[in-house]
C-alpha cells in the first residue's frame, strides 16, 4: 500500500504550494544525525531548489550512517512545501522517494550481506536564520523500503545551510 500512497502523497506536497508566494532560494545543507532506533550515527548532504516564488520546492538528499560494520546509505528525492512563520523561522514538510542501500558485516567472504530497495521517505523540520545566508536546520525523517520485510527507519538531523537568492 505504500508504494501507492509515497507518489500521492508528492504530487499533494509539490501542488499545494500555488497558494502564496515567498522569495525564492537554493539552500546547498551538510549536517549530521543519527537513525533514532539504533542509534546509528552518520552525514547528511542536500540541496534545496525552490519552485520560482512559490513556498515550495524539491531536496535531493544523500546520506551515510554507519555503526559496527553495518552501512545504511539513503539518497532521495522530495517534494518540499515551506511554511515562514514570521521573523526568522521557517517550519517545512515534504515526502518523495530514492533509493536505500544497506550493507551487514559479515564473517563470511563469499556471503553477500548488501540490498538496495526503493525507498519512501517523508521530512518534516525548521530552519532558523542566523547570519547573512546561514541557517541552522533541524528535521526529523521516516526512510522505509517499499519491499516487503523492511522496516521503517526514523531519523533525526542538525546542520548549517547556505542560501543563494535566485
Amino acid at each position: 500500500m505504500i508504494r501507492y500512497f509515497a507518489p500521492a502523497l508528492t504530487v499533494f506536497c509539490l501542488t499545494g504550494a500555488a497558494a502564496t508566494e515567498t522569495h525564492a532560494q537554493i539552500a546547498l545543507r551538510a549536517g549530521g544525525g543519527l537513525y533514532v532506533e539504533d542509534k546509528e550515527p552518520g552525514w547528511h548532504g542536500s540541496i534545496i531548489l525552490p519552485f520560482g516564488s512559490k513556498p515550495a520546492g524539491v531536496m535531493l538528499a544523500g546520506e551515510y550512517y554507519e555503526k559496527d560494520g553495518a552501512i545504511t546509505v539513503p539518497v532521495s528525492i522530495r517534494g518540499l512545501y515551506k511554511i515562514p512563520l514570521g521573523g526568522n523561522l521557517r517550519v517545512y514538510g515534504g515526502a518523495g522517494s530514492g533509493l536505500i542501500y544497506t550493507k551487514e558485516e559479515s564473517d563470511a567472504e563469499l556471503i553477500d550481506g548488501s540490498t538496495t530497495k526503493v525507498l519512501f521517505t517523508a521530512v518534516a523540520g525548521m530552519n532558523l536564520k542566523m547570519l547573512g545566508p546561514f541557517r541552522f536546520f533541524g528535521e526529523a525523517t521516516l526512510d522505509r523500503g517499499v519491499a516487503e520485510g523492511t522496516e521503517s527507519k526514523y531519523g533525526a538531523k542538525v546542520g548549517i545551510s547556505l542560501t543563494f537568492t535566485d
